[in-house]
């Protein structure tokens, strides 16, 4: 009985790598053919894949972020109107402990106390603030794949150069399906 199951457990794994292989030369396919091909024309450059690595971009996944990027937006909305608030106040105390106020005192004084109002109030209502690219998922599936990120490392040959060239962990996106690369994902070092 032990032997049945551990056999039954490798048959799903091998089948699960052979899919997973098979996905992977597909996108390795698609992904050649948008390397080799530029302005229509198609250009042999030998490309050889070391690694592909892919990962699904699920609609789960965009929620997180958007709730994520709500979350930092508000939370930096809120700590510069309150920097506000305090510089108004700080001002407006200013102005208000000096012994014989000039006219231009009397109207910078206002003009502090209306700022520091515009100020209160825009935080007031940033606490209901709900922007719409909350709501781009609603009623969609959470595990449904939205886009597919590869991580490609492969080998090409430099026609200029006229020499091989080793490219590590390039990042391209993929439409869900897989049939078009979208575009390459600069990393954060890169213009």
């Amino acid at each position: 009985m032990k032997h049945l199951i551990t056999i039954l457990i490798c048959c799903i794994l091998f089948s699960l790598i052979s899919c997973n292989s098979q996905t992977n030369k597909e996108l390795q396919e698609v992904l050649r053919e948008a390397l080799e091909t530029s302005d229509g024309a198609h250009t042999d450059i030998r490309i050889k894949f070391s690694k592909t690595e892919v990962i699904n971009v699920l609609v789960k996944d965009s929620i997180e972020y958007y709730q994520n990027k709500f979350s930092i937006e508000k939370k930096n909305r809120i700590a510069n109107l309150e920097k506000n608030i305090e510089y108004h106040e700080k001002r407006i105390a200013e102005r208000e402990a000096k012994e014989n106020p000039s006219l231009v005192d009397a109207m910078m004084l206002s003009e502090q106390k209306s700022l520091l109002e515009t100020s209160i109030k825009s935080l007031q209502s940033l606490e209901s603030w709900y922007p719409d690219y909350l709501d781009t998922y609603n009623g969609r599936e959470e595990n449904e794949i939205l886009a597919k990120i590869v991580t490609a490392s492969y080998s090409f040959f430099n026609p200029f150069l006229k020499k091989q060239m080793d490219v590590k962990g390039r990042k391209f996106l993929f439409s869900a399906d897989g049939t078009r690369v979208l575009k390459v994902v600069k990393n954060a070092n890169e213009n």
